[in-house]
């Protein structure tokens, strides 16, 4: 009762042998699979020359830096408005 039904494939004795459609249905799949890592590989390429353009872009930005007023002229600048 707590078995689990496996599905009749019509091999018992020797599953290692492998009969016409099975061999058959294993090439298609692994044609499937070959496929689809080409398509994964594709997409991986196409975000790194994304990601490598971002990066040009940052670079080309800079930070403006503040000046700093030096004490004298400061306090030249407090006296002036008062």
């Amino acid at each position: 009762m707590g078995q689990k039904q496996m599905e009749n494939t019509g091999q018992k004795h020797r599953p290692h042998i492998k009969v016409g459609k099975d061999v058959e249905e294993e090439e298609d799949e692994e044609e499937e699979e070959e496929e689809e890592e080409k398509k994964k590989k594709k997409k991986k390429k196409k975000k790194k020359k994304k990601k490598k353009k971002k990066k040009k872009k940052k670079k080309k930005k800079k930070k403006k830096k503040k000046k700093k007023l030096g004490s004298a002229v400061f306090k030249s600048i407090l006296w002036t408005k008062f």
